[in-house]
């Protein structure tokens, strides 16, 4: 596919590489065995492990989204974050070939039909009902194998039964990207209401607002109950180990982590997942306890309000009316579909660790590792030879591997790269900050910085919170902030989703963010326009 204009051959030329398709799947520093994992699904071709974070070629994003194939006037919201400043404009301003978009869907109707945006939904559904199944026997499976090859044939056929999700995921993803972009689109040319996007999707119900809410449930119990509430106040080891004086409360703790204990604040393998250590979940309780019953009430807020808002959307002529609810529909659909297989895809990624722990504990119990959480810093494809123990240097590998693990955590690289020379953002105004507007509304307050969730318990009431990106482990800090902004994510991203259920200005995707805001600094966020405006800095 060749662009038009000379400013962008280059993303064809598979030199330009963009961080944000990457972030989807890890928003942070990556171990090396997880992005070996992600390289062997995406291609090595199209990807690269640069400062320990997964970028892809902006050739591989044109094939992916066909921004050509889609009117000019959503394309901006399509193409935003994927693609550098100097290339925006010409891929917006790509001839529109609707007959390329005819002729393409004809072709997926004949030979994957399960990509057409009226099934791939369904057939995820039907997929993830066979996978996890499967998983309830592959977990028995592996918890009495101590031979490392049959646990590496194990591994393999779990990632058989898990590889239609692949497929289904891409397609279902930019079936969201294009019938949100569409949305916005809609609402900007025919609505003069700029609130109008977000109050029609901030209730749409999805895996991760099922696992807050019983979160919220279970805060809600130990918020009404005095006796449990004098246990959560003692510290979080304690809570736990004394669960047992309260049996149906205990019964109602452990039945979420089996629903919800595959989860953890990252997709990685490095990452202990909640069901191995509760602490996280017995600390989260603690935090929100005193805001539940607010979280609940929100919820039954929404609903009203975004039934409001379609009423609103669809009080137009009857021809606009029969392409907005067409839209809508789809939009909602991809939007919980997005949510969904991320639960689905966390579901086996919790099991692909649990996987590379036991062949960790075979091999320090051979001696070959110090550590089983070594494993974590080896490509995929040298596990087999460090189970035959003809891999060499091991310890001098992990020792080194370490090392650069840790300074990859110090900062973020940019978003986009020239072969391996950092495309950064150059003369941005340091008081007035344009990221992706991700939940409308303005706010005014005091910015805090918390990197990661450890540091959640520090956050103040009403602050406005300043951090890297959010996922389901950070949503009950949510009702405590007036304001979000984050230096990863679009208008997809689960902060902009869980933003816009709370009603919370949001502004996402602003590129070192942490360069221009400190803690302690007032400032606003006007997430209907996307900018930042710091009006005092804390000196």
């Amino acid at each position: 596919m060749a662009l038009k204009k000379d400013s962008t051959k280059q993303l064809n030329q598979r030199t330009i590489w963009t961080r944000r398709f990457g972030d989807d799947y890890c928003s942070g520093v990556m171990s090396p065995l997880f992005f070996s994992y992600l390289r062997d699904r995406f291609g090595s071709e199209n990807v690269k492990y640069y400062k320990g974070y997964l970028y892809v070629t902006t050739s591989f994003l044109l094939e992916l989204l066909q921004p050509q194939n889609h009117p000019k006037f959503i394309r901006k919201y399509i193409i935003k974050n994927y693609f550098p400043d100097f290339a925006q404009d010409a891929v917006e301003n790509l001839p529109y070939k609707w007959y390329r978009k005819l002729a393409f869907a004809m072709v997926i109707a004949m030979k994957q039909p399960e990509l057409l945006p009226w099934k791939t939904a369904e057939a995820y559904s039907k997929f993830e009902n066979e996978y996890t199944a499967y998983v309830k026997q592959f977990d028995q499976q592996l918890s009495g194998e101590t031979d490392p090859a049959k646990i590496i044939d194990l591994d393999k056929e779990l990632d058989r039964r898990f590889s239609p999700h692949w497929l289904l995921a891409f397609g279902g993803g930019i079936h969201g990207i294009i019938f949100t972009s569409l949305m916005k689109g809609y609402i900007e040319k025919w609505f003069d209401d700029q609130t109008l996007y977000d109050r029609l999707f901030s209730d749409v119900f999805n895996r991760t607002m099922e696992t807050n809410m019983d979160l919220f449930h279970l805060a809600e119990e130990v918020r009404t109950d005095n006796n449990l509430s004098a246990l959560f106040e003692k510290s979080a080891d304690e809570s736990l180990s004394n669960l047992s004086a309260y049996p149906l409360f205990k019964e109602r703790f452990y039945s979420f982590l089996e629903k919800h204990g595959h989860r953890c604040p990252s997709r990685d393998f490095v990452y202990c997942r909640w069901k191995e250590n509760p602490i996280f979940v017995i600390e989260t309780i603690k935090q929100i306890a005193a805001g539940s019953k607010q979280s609940i009430q929100l919820k039954e807020e929404n609903e009203k309000k975004q039934r409001k808002a379609e009423e609103e959307l669809l009080a137009v002529s009857y021809f606009k009316k029969q392409i907005l609810k067409k839209q809508l529909r789809y939009a909602r659909t991809y939007i919980q579909f997005r949510e969904n297989q991320r639960f689905v895809l966390d579901l086996h990624l919790s099991r692909k660790r649990n996987v590379y722990l036991r062949v960790g504990r075979i091999l320090k119990a051979k001696h070959i590792l110090d550590n089983e959480e070594d494993i974590f810093f080896f490509d995929v494809n040298d596990l087999e030879n460090l189970i035959a123990g003809t891999f060499s240097n091991v310890q001098e590998k992990v020792r080194t591997a370490k090392i650069k693990y840790e300074l990859f955590k110090r900062d973020i690289p940019p978003r986009f790269l020239h072969g391996d020379q950092e495309i950064r953002k150059k003369g941005e105004a340091h008081n007035i900050l344009q990221g992706t507007a991700a939940s409308s509304g303005k706010s005014t307050g005091v910015a805090q910085i918390i990197t990661n969730i450890e540091e959640l318990p520090l956050l103040k009431e009403n602050s406005i919170l300043v951090t890297r990106f959010t996922d389901p482990g950070w949503t009950p800090c949510f009702h405590r902030i007036s304001g979000l902004v984050t230096e990863i994510g679009g208008i997809l991203s689960h902060g902009a989703i869980i933003a816009r259920e709370y009603g919370i200005p949001a502004v996402t995707g602003i590129e070192q963010v942490f360069e221009y805001i400190s803690t302690g600094d007032n400032i606003t966020v006007d997430g209907t326009e996307g900018r930042v405006y710091i009006n005092k800095r804390n000196v």
